[in-house]
């Protein structure tokens, strides 16, 4: 996947970016850092986003062959089973 849907994936499925808040004083005529405050920010799952990559999926696959879309089938099947495993050891 390109960088726009690696980033477009990410704000589908939402993700935790660092939110950082410094505090400078001026010492002796320079600025030093006094205070730094790092805190976990949650963005939630977009689903205008979400809707764009199955949009994009949904076209794709319109296009593909009875074959291919067999072999996707499968793919998925495979994946879904994976995560499902996953979960379970958790």
């Amino acid at each position: 996947m390109s960088e726009y849907g690696d980033a477009l994936k990410r704000k589908a499925l939402g993700y935790n970016a660092d939110e950082v808040v410094e505090e400078y004083a001026s010492v002796d005529g320079k600025l030093e850092l006094i205070k730094r405050k790092v805190t976990i920010k949650h963005v939630p799952p977009d689903l205008s986003a979400l809707k764009m990559i199955i949009d994009e999926d949904v076209n794709n696959m319109c296009e593909m062959s009875e074959q291919e879309l067999i072999e996707e089938r499968g793919k998925l099947l495979k994946e879904l089973k994976e995560i499902y495993d996953e979960t379970r050891k958790t």
